[in-house]
């Protein structure tokens, strides 16, 4: 920067004001002053008084500048809550008794299978006859299922067993019983 432009530069500093300039550019002479040539830009001077706008002339050249922006910013407290679901329960554990209401069932009668086990099982139970196998299916109420089997030409004296499971939430239990049909 030219001595000249220096000393206007201290000239409007000791009079208060802010010079802001933006150019270090080739100068010519201008009355007397080195100053930028080409187009003019604004310079900014401040001062207690009320501010002083001054254009000065400068290059054509791009000039690198910098600015300091502050923000002042509020601060607002976030909390933030994090809140886990406790674990469920484990699924209770599955049990299983069966026994029959007849054990020795006549022809064309009928016996129940009586199941013990956690409520809201799905019980099956499966007779295994001679040629054949039965099975139905029921849901326990009560911790209790009951589950009727006809009984209809099966072979007399001949022990049916009954295999028995009870399920839920994917945990199951088996037990069994039996009855022996009589001719009647």
């Amino acid at each position: 920067m030219s001595r000249s432009l220096l000393r206007w530069a201290g000239a409007l500093c000791a009079g208060g004001g802010v010079v802001l300039l933006a150019a270090c550019a080739p100068t010519e002479t201008a009355a007397g002053l080195d100053v930028p040539s080409s187009t003019p830009a604004s310079v900014i001077t401040t001062s207690n008084p009320p501010p002083v706008t001054t254009t000065v002339p400068t290059t054509t050249r791009p000039v690198p500048t910098t600015t300091t922006t502050t923000h002042h910013v509020a601060v607002h407290h976030t909390a933030t809550h994090t809140t886990t679901k406790p674990a469920p329960p484990p699924a209770p554990s599955i049990t299983c008794s069966a026994s029959m209401t007849v054990t020795h069932p006549e022809d064309s009668s009928t016996t129940d299978v009586v199941v013990h086990t956690v409520t809201g099982a799905t019980v099956t139970a499966t007779a295994h006859y001679k040629t054949t196998d039965t099975s139905h299916s029921a849901t326990a109420s009560g911790g209790r299922a009951e589950i009727e089997f006809r009984i209809s030409r099966a072979t007399p004296g001949r022990t049916v067993e009954v295999d028995v499971t009870a399920s839920l939430h994917g945990r199951s239990a088996s037990c069994s019983t039996s009855f022996v049909p009589q001719k009647d």
